[in-house]
Formats: structure tokens, C-alpha cells, sequence
């Protein structure tokens, strides 16, 4: 006497290769990574404000953005200051690029 189940594993094992083949099919079409110089969205963005894309500077988030400020503003000979309560990462900005760092207090005065 003759079973049916195998009909039904091969069209399961089938159907889940069609699956699979699309899923593969459209990972296939993503980028790991967003375009490095986000050409479009800065073309976009200095259309809008109405400067020249040289002039936009976009970037991964504002932890990179000031890192590029510490690189370019400070060095060893022109260190970096920010008062104690600050930013987490100012310390650590200047770090990792070698530069010195002045730290300053703030103190408040409440009447």
C-alpha cells in the first residue's frame, strides 16, 4: 500500500528551495555598506541649502564628525579644552590621536 507522504516531503523540499533561491536572489541586490561619499544625499542636501556639494560634509553619526573636528583643530602643540562635565568621548577623541587635553571645572553659583 502506497503512502502519500513523499509527495508531500518533495513539494515541502521544493518549496523551501524556492525560497531559498529568492531570499538569495534579493540578498544578492544589498551592499554591506551605504555608499562611502554619500554622493546622492549630498548632492540632495547642497541642492537644498543652496551651497556646492564641496561644501557638505556628511558623515557616520557626530562621534566621526568630531573626530574629524579633533584632527583637524588640535595637535600636540594646540591641545584640546572642554570643561570636566562634558561629552564621554572627548577624552577619549583626544586619546586616540594623541592629543593633549585641557580640563577645565565649571562651578555654578545659585543664589
Amino acid at each position: 500500500m502506497a503512502t502519500t507522504e513523499p509527495k508531500k516531503v518533495v513539494l515541502a523540499i521544493d518549496s523551501l528551495k524556492g525560497c531559498l533561491s529568492a531570499a538569495e536572489a534579493e540578498a544578492a541586490k544589498l551592499n554591506l555598506y551605504s555608499d562611502p561619499e554619500s554622493k546622492i544625499l549630498t548632492e540632495t542636501a547642497a541642492k537644498l541649502f543652496g551651497v556646492s556639494p564641496s561644501q557638505m560634509l556628511m558623515t557616520n553619526g557626530s562621534d566621526e564628525i568630531l573626530n574629524f573636528a579633533f584632527m583637524a583643530f588640535c595637535d600636540t602643540n594646540r591641545p584640546v579644552v572642554f570643561p570636566s562635565v562634558t561629552y564621554g568621548f572627548y577624552p577619549v577623541f583626544a586619546k586616540l590621536n594623541n592629543i593633549p587635553s585641557v580640563i577645565f571645572s565649571i562651578s555654578f553659583a545659585c543664589n
